[in-house]
């Protein structure tokens, strides 16, 4: 018999069928052997009869960040049961569940199938530059001054980078990286007009933009356990020299047999770190990782994997052992 998960998210639209689970929007509440909400905890994860979960990736230890960033993302956190809260550092790890880094393409990653001259500097495709220097955490201004240093190509929305603020907060700038919108790096490389919604990072347009590289900016906008989302994997996809920084649980869990040039072995040194990513033997790595990204540890990361996690941990709280 199908185990009914009615789902509530703001991106996924369509049926999600895992073994012999299906999640879906359509199921009624009075149909449904399982409730889950997906990046937004609706009211219903506190009425719902059964099983019932929050899943969101966002990172959890930054103060200003995350699910601490909206007073009813609090408050839905203090509400919820343990057991409701589903998040790649969750304590509990029979209710770790990590975060989306890549969908399968007739069951294979979609790596980039471009060939051709890369240019010898490194890219970075950030889509936010953090908030107010004040609030900025020690990550985010790790990431942006990679993002913002000379000799590398930045792309992201206009309206994030134009007026954006040096960590001292004294000036406002559009860092001497700045290369413009994704969407126009995109047309510059021959590719076309993306399609609507397009620039999305489960989606080839930011692999095929970024392989035009030899490396590739990928650091975390926050660095805590587990946390692992799908920058590292853009780059991977995109045969690029990774550049990024691990937390030991990452490094030592999914990273495990992974490749990438890390800040830290370089005293965090921008020019140092950059210099040695684009040294380094491209061809070799991306190998290395691409073999890296159809591992058990990477595979668990994967859209299709993701969902059939969060339907085996509904499945044990709803007292059904799961399939196989």
């Amino acid at each position: 018999m199908m185990f009914r998960i009615r789902l509530l998210s703001p991106w996924e639209h369509g049926d999600i069928l895992v073994g012999e689970a299906v999640f879906s929007r359509s199921i009624p509440t009075s149909d449904a052997d399982a409730l889950c909400c997906e990046w937004e905890a609706s009211d219903e994860l506190f009425t719902f009869a059964g099983p019932a979960v929050w899943y969101t990736a966002e990172p959890r230890e930054n103060p200003r960040y995350g699910v601490q960033m909206f007073e009813r993302w609090r408050s839905a956190v203090a509400r919820a049961r343990p057991e409701q809260l589903l998040f790649p550092a969750q304590p509990d790890p029979h209710l770790r569940v990590p975060h989306v880094t890549h969908r399968l393409l007739n069951g294979r990653p979609r790596f980039t199938t471009y060939d051709g001259r890369r240019t010898a500097r490194a890219v970075a495709v950030i889509t936010n530059a953090g908030g107010a220097a004040a609030d900025r955490w020690a990550d985010v201004v790790l990431r942006n001054r990679f993002a913002t240093a000379g000799g590398v190509h930045l792309y992201g929305p206009q309206w994030a980078w134009k007026d954006y603020h040096s960590i001292f907060g004294r000036i406002s700038w559009r860092p001497q990286s700045y290369r413009g919108e994704l969407a126009d790096a995109y047309r510059a490389c021959g590719l076309g007009d993306p399609s609507p919604g397009a620039i999305t990072s489960l989606n080839t347009t930011k692999y095929e933009v970024c392989a035009r590289y030899h490396a590739a900016i990928c650091l975390e906008n926050f660095v805590e356990p587990f946390y692992f989302s799908e920058k590292f994997v853009d780059a991977v996809l995109s045969d690029c020299v990774p550049i990024y920084h691990a937390h030991p649980t990452v490094r030592d869990g999914v990273l495990r047999g992974a490749s990438w040039i890390d800040p830290a072995d370089h005293g965090m040194s921008v020019r140092r770190t950059i210099a040695a990513a684009l040294a380094a033997d491209r061809i070799e790595i991306a190998a290395r990782n691409r073999a890296w990204l159809v591992s058990p540890a990477a595979r668990e990361t994967e859209w299709t994997s993701v969902w059939a996690r969060i339907a085996e941990v509904l499945r044990k709280q709803h007292g059904v052992r799961s399939p196989g």
